[in-house]
Parts: C-alpha cells; structure tokens; sequence
C-alpha cells in the first residue's frame, strides 16, 4: 500500500516542482527576454514560451525521477519476497521497534498475495 501512496506523492511532488520551475523559467523568458525578437504582446510572448519550457522540461523530468521510482519499486520487492521466504539478515532495529513490527504483522498479517511460490 506504501508504494502506491506516498511513494507516488513524491513521485508527483518532485515532478510537479520541475514542471512548476521550468515553467515559470519560461514564462520569465518569455516575457522579459523573447518578448523583443516576436511581433507579439509580452504575455503571448510568456505563455508560448511557458508551453515550450515545459515541453521541453518533461524529458529531463522523467529521465531523472523515473529511475529512482524504479529502484524503489525494486527494493520493495525484493523485501517482499524475502519476507515470503523468510529469509533475514542481522537487523540494527533496536529490539522494541522490531517486535511491534511482528506485533502488527500478526495481527493484522500480510496483506499481499505470494508472489512467486516458494523455493524447492
């Protein structure tokens, strides 16, 4: 459930802050800087040049915040079919926190289907 929640709004906080930056990047451009080379009125001159930086912004945008959605949605899987198998590691998790962790996962127990079958 975490991955579809607050992993998506910051997914879309960041991208909405690089389309917000590029955008009024170009409006400013537009209207201070463009506005003298176009026959036209500073605010067609913001608002065209507003639509061409975030053209022109999503790409970065999505070559740099689609990988790292990627590796999160890598790492929860593979922490999800470790707790299927079982498998763990040492843990530094002092050892109150660690066993209200199994406190709620016995209680409420795992909401997830198995993934993959178990191993031979």
């Amino acid at each position: 459930m975490l991955a579809f929640t607050a992993v998506n709004w910051a997914y879309g906080l960041l991208t909405l802050i690089s389309f917000i930056l590029f955008g009024a990047t170009g409006f400013a451009f537009g209207y201070f800087l463009f506005f003298y080379f176009l026959p036209i009125d500073r605010l067609n001159a913001g608002i065209i040049m507003l639509f061409v930086f975030l053209v022109a912004g999503f790409i970065p945008t999505y070559v740099m915040i689609r990988p790292l959605y990627t590796v999160y949605r890598t790492l929860l899987l593979e922490f999800a079919i470790d707790r299927e198998n079982n498998f763990t590691l040492p843990s530094r998790l002092p050892l109150h926190i660690k066993e209200q962790f199994e406190k709620i996962i016995k209680e409420e127990g795992l909401k997830a289907k198995r993934i993959f079958p178990r191993p031979p």
